[in-house]
């Protein structure tokens, strides 16, 4: 979908209605899944800010990228969450095709968005070069946008 968009209307709006189609697809997710993956429980809603967005995230990508054969490592450091994806079999999952780092970005920027009440997180991805797998990188700013 997202290589479609860009073929149609070009790299900067193609990108641009790809991370919007990701933030909406969250608030599908939330709807349809949200119980199941724990995030509308009232202990984890209580939970401190960082264990929460910890959490949620590992939860996502559970739900979102292991079966589709991506293994998820979450770090935290004094500034930044860095959330990596990194395919267990080479290339196998897009054949060749794009990888939909702006549907990803734009999910995270309302995960974030959702789980700290509206407030505006910087989201950043890394293509990480690697011979024979697929790596990437998504690094969020802890401290929000104003």
């Amino acid at each position: 979908m997202e290589s479609a968009l860009v073929d149609v209307f070009g790299m900067a709006a193609g990108s641009g209605l790809s991370l919007r189609v990701g933030r909406a697809a969250f608030n599908h997710l939330i709807r349809q899944m949200g119980t199941e993956m724990g995030l509308l429980e009232l202990d984890f809603r209580l939970q401190h800010a960082r264990l929460r967005i910890r959490m949620g995230l590992e939860r996502l990508s559970e739900v979102l990228l292991t079966p589709i054969g991506f293994m998820c490592v979450l770090e935290e450091q004094p500034d930044c969450w860095i959330w990596t994806l990194q395919a267990i079999q080479p290339c196998a999952p897009f054949n060749g095709h794009h990888f939909p780092i702006y549907f990803l970005k734009g999910l995270l920027q309302e995960y974030f968005a959702w789980s700290s009440g509206g407030k505006i997180y910087l989201v950043e991805c890394q293509k990480i070069e690697a011979a024979d797998s697929l790596v990437f990188s998504f690094y969020v700013n802890k401290q929000p946008l104003e």
